[in-house]
């Protein structure tokens, strides 16, 4: 049964390192995701649609955001950044896995 995690966009949009990547980190009481995913053009965005606890990981839907087909843009390949933060309480003890909706194969383990 999947059970939809809650969660907090801390910032979203923000320009990216220049390599897609997902980053946890911990303190006492949240879980710190910052993901990074390259887009077609500055005007592009990401969100995240849900976090979903699927068996023995935690699976981040996304999706990538075009924007308005009557704008000029530059064609310039480049990354966005979004950080969220995570309840503990909500997830449970660690180990933490994430995984990004396309990339099974590619878990975050914390």
């Amino acid at each position: 049964m999947q059970k939809n995690i809650p969660f907090k966009i801390i910032e979203s949009d923000k320009k990216g390192l220049g390599k897609e990547a997902v980053t946890l980190a911990e303190d006492d009481d949240k879980v710190r995701l910052t993901i990074t995913k390259e887009v077609q053009t500055p005007a592009y965005s990401v969100e995240i649609e849900k976090i979903v606890e699927e068996d023995e990981y935690f699976k981040i839907y996304y999706r990538v955001v075009p924007p308005e087909t009557d704008t000029v843009q530059l064609q310039v390949m480049t990354y966005k950044t979004i950080d969220l933060e995570i309840n503990k309480e909500d997830i449970g003890d660690p180990p933490y896995k994430f995984v990004l909706n396309e990339d099974k194969e590619k878990l975050i383990e914390r």
